[in-house]
């Protein structure tokens, strides 16, 4: 939902007060200033307890990281597993910290995953201001992929946790920011199936993956 501070205070009677911690971060957005539907990939544990209804947190300290685009650099998870629309950002009270990039403070309300295959698709997202209302749009996609997602997110928390349990170095990057090559080097050396990176390599030969 697109949304002025102004305009969601009177919409909700609720003040837009940015935290102090957010604050040392960006700049607050005047009242007049337009905030656009914010999107954030909590990692693989985050949308894992998102799927299980068990979320309680976009991130485990204060402060969360938001962006106007879907993915962004370092949230390529969500290319894989998809994401969660903020679709009332001010909630969190967001300040901007540069172009497309934002970060809040508390707890989120109406959030609604966003399938992997339409992270790329224009949808009205300024006007999408419940849960109810995103579903209307991403309901029955979001059906259909959610089990083969799931799955898939169990396989690569599955893959990191016999990693951390071998006493292999961690890569120092995400898992999945590894090339396929390099994740079977690694899996290989520390004795470790290839339980998500199997599946990964094969869908990217069948071009469900980009590279």
């Amino acid at each position: 939902m697109r949304e002025t501070p102004a305009g969601f205070g009177r919409r909700t009677s609720i003040a837009y007060v940015p935290s102090p911690a957010a604050l040392v971060l960006g700049r607050p957005l005047a009242d007049g200033e337009p905030c656009p539907t914010l999107f954030r990939y909590p990692g693989p544990c985050g949308l894992a307890d998102w799927f299980a209804g068990d979320l309680r947190a976009l991130a485990p300290g204060p402060l969360v990281w938001m962006s106007s685009a879907t993915w962004c650099g370092d949230s390529l998870g969500a290319r894989w597993f998809g994401t969660l629309a903020v679709l009332q950002p001010l909630r969190v009270h967001p300040v901007r910290v540069r172009a497309g990039i934002y970060v809040g403070s508390g707890p989120p309300e109406e959030l609604v995953w966003l399938p992997p295959s339409l992270l790329a698709t224009r949808l009205p997202w300024d006007d999408l201001a419940t849960v109810d209302d995103a579903l209307q749009h991403l309901g029955g996609v979001a059906a259909r992929e959610r089990p083969a997602v799931v799955d898939d997110l169990c396989r690569y928390l599955e893959e990191l946790a016999a990693m951390r349990l071998s006493g292999a170095s961690g890569p120092g990057v995400p898992w999945l920011a590894l090339s396929d090559e390099e994740r079977r080097r690694r899996l290989a050396a520390a004795g470790v199936a290839p339980v998500w990176t199997e599946a990964c390599t094969r869908a990217r030969r069948l071009g469900m993956l980009g590279a």
